[in-house]
């Protein structure tokens, strides 16, 4: 049985001690850090490509182009100002259902359910309130 190795020498001798392991580990990390990419052939000019990438373009169109951006961020921000403005998005909302109760639902429902909703809350608490007050 001397000639024989035991499974625990032969799976011994297949795997690497953990120092030996990180030798191997440290010794790829040094060759890897060793392998440069070939220089490019000539170093480009930042410059000149953005200077290549941006088309001539006259005063008047770049001008054009800054009112015309200018009038969509004025849109924008005039329709957010609007949905920001919850007062007065309530006061139409309740306007137009108590002008006209069967279209203002229709075209308000949530406004109408958080009415109701509302509604009966303070009916709900009235109604326990004079119930406690009368025992």
């Amino acid at each position: 049985m001397a000639g024989k190795k035991s499974k625990k020498d032969a799976a011994a001798s297949d795997e690497l001690s953990i120092p030996a392991a990180v030798a191997e580990v440290a010794k790829a990390a040094v060759a890897a850090r060793s392998v440069r990419p070939d220089p490019p052939e000539h170093d480009p000019d930042p410059a000149a490509e953005a200077a290549e990438k941006v088309p001539e373009r006259s005063r008047e169109e770049v001008q054009a182009d800054i009112v015309a951006h200018r009038a969509e961020l004025a849109a924008v921000l005039t329709e957010l100002e609007r949905r920001l403005d919850v007062p007065t998005r309530v006061k139409t909302s309740v306007g137009e259902i108590v002008s006209d109760p069967v279209q203002g639902a229709r075209k308000h429902p949530k406004t109408v359910a958080l009415a109701v909703a509302a509604a009966a809350g303070l009916v709900t608490g009235v109604v326990l309130l004079v119930r406690a007050i009368a025992k």
